[in-house]
């Protein structure tokens, strides 16, 4: 199932995660760029690091990584499943649940 990177801004600072599309949660932790950077290249090797960059243009320009303009993150995550026993969670709860 493909799963995209979303950027979650926090009074910390900017942190990203893989969300996946079949759990309609994160797929990992929130990590700093330097982290996710490194998440990607150990998890797709070569390849993940070459589409890196280009994905993360991506990011930065509209909160996530999917090639196509007027979706926002909020629209993303809206039905997700993140939370204990499948529960749907705001955006300030996912950061605090997996910060």
């Amino acid at each position: 199932m493909p799963r995209f990177i979303i950027k979650l801004d926090t009074p910390d600072g900017p942190f990203y995660c893989e969300w996946s599309t079949a759990s309609d949660a994160p797929a990992t932790y929130l990590l700093t760029r330097e982290e996710l950077k490194t998440y990607i290249q150990e998890e797709y090797g070569r390849q993940g690091s070459l589409d890196f960059e280009e994905r993360m243009s991506l990011v930065e320009r509209q909160g996530h990584s999917i090639q196509r303009d007027g979706v926002s993150v909020e629209s993303l995550v809206a039905h997700n499943r993140a939370g204990p026993d499948e529960e749907c969670l705001s955006i300030e709860e996912i950061i605090e649940l997996y910060k």
